[in-house]
């Protein structure tokens, strides 16, 4: 990764950090104006969702596990997955200032209303009834 940062024609000095600790996140990722999430699968993709629970306008390729995450225009932005797609997300975002700023804000209260600790343990608990009781889904 830091081989390919002369490469990539910054006009901005550009560091890469490696490892940060998770209770640093909050504090670089709120100093991205964008995160940019390019991959052609991913699981649960739980970078994505701190980006978006700090209240960061989110692109995701456009593949299985983000696309279940992002709401296109509403809690992020989905991109074809290849160079191309992604750039034009990236300047179409990083031209438009509201369009930012609405796309963070609602991405934020997303992640709150889906994956706060109390949900995700109401969630679990329904589960866990749910296969007590013999059924296969709450």
């Amino acid at each position: 990764m830091a081989a390919a940062v002369p490469a990539c024609h910054a006009t901005r000095p550009r560091r890469v950090l490696g490892s940060v600790p998770n209770h640093d996140l909050p504090r670089y990722l709120q100093r991205a104006r964008v995160f940019v999430l390019p991959s052609h699968y991913e699981g649960h993709p739980k970078a994505l969702l701190e980006a978006m629970a700090c209240g960061l306008p989110v692109i995701g390729s456009d593949v299985p596990g983000i696309r279940e995450l992002l709401h296109h225009g509403e809690t992020g932005y989905l991109c074809p997955p290849s160079p191309d797609g992604i750039r034009t997300a990236v300047e179409l975002l990083l031209g438009d200032a509201a369009l930012r700023h609405r796309l963070g804000q609602q991405a934020r209260q997303y992640v709150l209303d889906h994956f706060a600790l109390n949900r995700i343990v109401e969630l679990e608990l329904a589960m866990l009834h749910a296969v007590a009781a013999g059924r296969s889904q709450p």
